[in-house]
């Protein structure tokens, strides 16, 4: 995501497919990951922002996808501005089968220079 202005939300759509032979859950959530796990040029995604999903838990069939929507909010301030952060989205499997999988996704999010108003 790039140019997005502090104080500003967007959305993203993510598809999930379920190429398994089972029926599967998947759960989603955010980490932040260490200095050391992310790209050398990017931050912390600010404490104050926040990302959430809609739905936060999709069911699906063997061989079935559906989509989530990823909501992407900055928090107001110049402070954010001009700034290249990182966040990873998890999306975790559970299902009746014995192995379970958690999967990360790296978001990076660039701001633009000014506030949205």
């Amino acid at each position: 995501m790039n140019d997005l202005s502090p104080g500003s939300e967007t959305q993203v759509e993510l598809t999930i497919y379920n190429n398994d032979t089972v029926p599967h859950n998947f759960t989603f959530n955010t980490y932040n990951p260490q200095p050391e796990e992310r790209r050398a040029s990017r931050s912390a995604f600010p404490q104050s922002g926040e990302i959430s999903f809609s739905p936060e838990e999709l069911e699906l069939a063997p061989g079935s996808e559906g989509t989530i929507v990823v909501n992407i909010a900055l928090p107001p301030g110049e402070e954010y501005a001009g700034k290249d952060y990182e966040i990873w989205l998890g999306t975790t499997t559970q299902s009746a089968a014995l192995v379970t999988l958690r999967l990360y996704s790296r978001l990076l999010v660039s701001t633009s220079g000014g506030e949205e108003s």
